[in-house]
């Protein structure tokens, strides 16, 4: 902009440029681990996560930042995607025709998330990772703090009346941000 501004809209030799530089920005590698277990079915808590899954992916794809989505049920832990920069093609599509239903291996998940964090940083090595887990918290055990280093984020999409209040514990256990998504979209 600077570029046009100075030389009316016509810079005629290198000199002539202008160059600014880009606000440095610390590369993010991000993980979503997203519980599609049965539980997620009652109250529209299951559209309530995949609404915020695609929201999650569209922001990565405008910042450009990398970002990997795990999913989990069926006593079953499913990479989506890898960690890397998101494919807008891919976002709706992919979301959309996942299936919910089934148990609630968050143990597997968790270890999944760690390992594809991993890999990420020896891609990028200066780079923060973030965690977000995607959960009702309907588990028979607390899992155990990861052992790995990231930013941990808990979404708690537990919608029903009674709220069972296993995602406060995990995030007093595991140092985590909590987020009760219900109460924002009151």
């Amino acid at each position: 902009m600077q570029t046009l501004i100075q030389n009316q809209g016509r810079p005629r030799e290198p000199a002539d440029l202008v160059y600014r530089r880009l606000v440095n920005q610390v590369p993010t590698n991000t993980v979503i681990v997203w519980d599609t277990s049965a539980s997620t079915l009652r109250n529209q808590a299951a559209s309530t996560a995949k609404g915020i899954v695609l929201a999650l992916l569209e922001q990565a794809y405008t910042r450009r930042e990398r970002i990997g989505l795990l999913e989990f049920s069926a006593d079953e832990v499913r990479v989506v995607t890898p960690c890397q920069r998101v494919n807008r093609e891919f976002i709706t599509p992919t979301i959309t025709k996942l299936a919910i239903g089934g148990n609630t291996p968050i143990d597997r998940a968790i270890i999944e998330a760690g390992t594809m964090l991993k890999l990420a940083q020896n891609n990028q090595p200066h780079a923060l990772s973030k965690l977000i887990l995607i959960t009702d918290g309907c588990f028979k055990t607390l899992p155990a703090k990861p052992e790995f280093d990231a930013a941990i984020t808990i979404m708690d999409i537990d919608r029903g009346a009674v709220k069972i209040g296993q995602c406060e514990k995990l995030a007093q256990l595991w140092a985590a941000e909590l987020i009760h998504m219900y109460e924002l979209q009151k």
